[in-house]
């Protein structure tokens, strides 16, 4: 990791910002715009500072290692620091006229494949904390509905490792529906691998995982730590709605 250092005079004073960037150049703590018109408020402000400059904001955010994200009014001069996290904090914000939400993280890593974004997460979470960590980045577990989009998620991964996806037969044994929706999935079930679903074990196995040793879907025990892979249709990113994850990389 390497660094620069930047000098911006504002107000009168100059203020130097110390940039972490990445081998690949990429900032280490990467701060935009997420919302206009809202913020956060109550126990979601960690601190709450008397700034005019949307610049010394920023830094002041920078610069404290719990900050996640912060809000600021110009015309107020109000900077309000947050460390909860931006999922959290976008779906807690309210209206608040003059203030914008700028927050960091979850920015790199999301790669369009046809009419969907996806990001990997190299993460051990059972199957319900993988659904809800992707609902906190405004995401959704992955589920491929084509060919072409298993053939993708099965290129993300080498190896032996192995990812959820959104489907389970919980409710129904070997009725597999998308579990947010829980439309059934008859079409899916071809690509389950050889002799599977077998629902093996005392407990059974109601949740499905992507396996790319065996280029095929397996069922496990939906408490099994597992990778996980979220998307997020495009039609999402085209509307002219500021969304933290419309910054793709296209392939």
């Amino acid at each position: 990791m390497a660094s620069r250092v930047m000098g911006i005079a504002t107000n009168g004073l100059l203020v130097i910002i110390l940039l972490l960037t990445t081998n690949d150049g990429s900032s280490a703590l990467d701060l935009r715009r997420v919302a206009k018109d809202k913020c956060q408020t109550g126990s979601h402000i960690a601190r709450t500072l008397s700034l005019n400059d949307n610049l010394v904001c920023s830094l002041a955010c920078s610069t404290d290692s719990s900050c996640k994200g912060y809000c600021f009014s110009a015309s107020n001069s109000i900077c309000r620091i947050s460390y909860t996290e931006m999922g959290t904090a976008l779906f807690a914000a309210v209206s608040e006229t003059g203030f914008d939400m700028f927050w960091s993280g979850y920015l790199g890593g999301w790669t369009q494949f046809g009419s969907k974004a996806y990001k990997l997460f190299r993460y051990g979470y059972d199957h319900g904390g993988a659904r809800t960590y992707c609902w906190k980045h405004y995401a959704r577990l992955a589920l491929p509905m084509n060919e072409d989009e298993n053939s993708y998620l099965y290129g993300t991964l080498a190896g032996g490792a192995r990812t959820w996806i959104m489907a389970d037969d919980y409710n129904q044994e070997g009725n597999w529906k998308n579990t947010d929706t829980g439309v059934s999935l008859p079409q899916n079930t071809a690509w389950f691998c050889r002799g599977q679903p077998d629902n093996a074990g005392k407990d059974g196995e109601d949740c499905a995982e992507l396996a790319h040793d065996l280029r095929c879907w397996n069922d496990i025990p939906c408490g099994t730590g597992r990778w996980f892979t979220c998307e997020v249709p495009l039609d999402q990113c085209a509307h002219g709605v500021v969304d933290i994850r419309c910054g793709y990389t296209t392939l």
